[in-house]
């Protein structure tokens, strides 16, 4: 077998249990949402949903993320700090215009490049 089917062989089994039918999810379930996200100081509101992102990683372990609209990249970073934790071969990618939208406002420049 090959080192990585070995470590995600090791993943699966400390990071994805079987829910039973017809419980409820349970993010607990996933510990790795009560891991503290890398970029935990920067202002956003995306940032209680980071817990969820990373959770989600776990679960559905995607061949691909592709991130549209990263602003500040806490969620993105969120979800490459689960692939890596997790050891997943996810590739990622995050694209962003840096232009703006009716939700988020406009932009300032120094976004994106930090």
């Amino acid at each position: 077998m090959s080192e990585i089917a070995d470590q995600r062989r090791a993943a699966d089994a400390s990071e994805a249990p079987a829910p039973a039918r017809g419980r409820a999810f349970n993010p607990l379930d996933w510990p790795i949402c009560t891991r503290t996200p890398l970029r935990y100081g920067v202002l956003t509101a995306w940032l209680g949903h980071v817990p969820f992102g990373m959770a989600f990683m776990a679960m559905a372990r995607p061949r691909r993320l592709v991130e549209l609209g990263t602003h500040w990249g806490v969620s993105y970073c969120g979800f490459c700090q689960a692939v890596k934790e997790l050891r997943l071969p996810t590739e990622c990618t995050a694209v962003d215009t840096w232009e703006g939208d009716p939700h988020a406002g406009s932009i300032p420049a120094r976004c994106s490049t930090t």
